[in-house]
């Protein structure tokens, strides 16, 4: 267990997801990824490999109470960026999808790079 990340499983996870109003149907490679509760019941984070060596879309579901402020986010981005890295044996990346608005504004801040492409994505090497 780390300072703010706890792993957990996949269902549990979805659920969490669900009841805040994730905005899509949960994905079958969704539920392959890599889950974590954020800082307890803040948030939940999880890991989609998206078929592609080394590459994961992160995706965050914020527990209503905490939605004014991206930083049960944060404030975990370096522990999961070091636990991925840990994992890997290539370098990789980890992308977010455009129009996560809660964390969005933070990106730049945490070192991902903005593809520039129309409905593109945010992306950060890692490993």
């Amino acid at each position: 267990m780390t300072k703010y990340l706890r792993e957990i499983g996949p269902s549990d996870g979805e659920s969490q997801a669900i009841a805040w109003d994730f905005p899509r149907p949960m994905r079958s490679s969704d539920l392959m990824g890599r889950w974590f509760a954020v800082r307890g019941d803040r948030a939940v984070v999880w890991l989609e490999h998206l078929g592609v060596k080394n590459i994961w879309a992160v995706h965050l579901a914020v527990n209503p109470k905490y939605r004014r402020r991206a930083w049960p986010f944060l404030k975990a981005w370096n522990e999961l960026r070091e636990m991925v890295t840990e994992s890997l044996t290539e370098p990789g990346l980890l992308i977010v999808v455009r129009g996560s608005e809660a964390i969005e504004p933070y990106l730049e801040r945490l070192g991902f790079e903005d593809s520039e492409v129309e409905n593109g994505f945010w992306y950060i090497e890692v490993g």
